[in-house]
């Protein structure tokens, strides 16, 4: 520990006698004297480290879900008429079956499905891709009926 201190001094001594003979006074006269740049140097300074450790990355980067996966998905559930109503949760699809007997559940999860929970009539699915163009096409195929 005795040796980082004389090497401080050491550093501090030398950066004094490089000031003094640049500057024509010591290092300490020439921060007082110029204190607004430096105040402002040191704001900068401390700007640039927070942007570079809290920027978050935008990933946006979203699968789109093609109609081939549209009708996969409604076969898993037993075609369009096993669907009483479809409804987002944030990400989460909400599905109200007529008949959970006739949802393939094993095929819902080999299409990408990452979270499946089921409470009676009711699936809830957590996909990889937006499913918005896979509401849109329920809820406009039950307004048609």
């Amino acid at each position: 520990m005795v040796y980082y201190s004389f090497f401080l001094i050491g550093i501090n001594i030398t950066i004094h006698n490089i000031s003094f003979a640049i500057v024509g006074s010591s290092f300490s006269d020439f921060l007082l004297q110029n204190l607004g740049w430096c105040i402002l140097l040191i704001f900068l300074l401390f700007a640039i480290i927070f942007y570079i450790i809290f920027r978050k990355k935008k990933n946006s980067k979203v699968d789109i879900m093609s109609n081939d996966n549209i009708e996969a998905i409604l076969n898993c559930f037993g075609t369009l008429e096993n669907i009483v109503s479809c409804s987002l949760e944030g990400s989460r699809l909400k599905v109200l079956t007529k008949d959970i007997s006739k949802v393939d559940l094993v095929s819902i999860k080999a299409l990408k499905a990452q979270g499946i929970f089921v409470s009676g009539n009711q699936v809830k699915l957590i996909f990889s891709f937006d499913v918005h163009p896979l509401v849109d096409y329920i809820i406009n195929q039950k307004k048609e009926k």
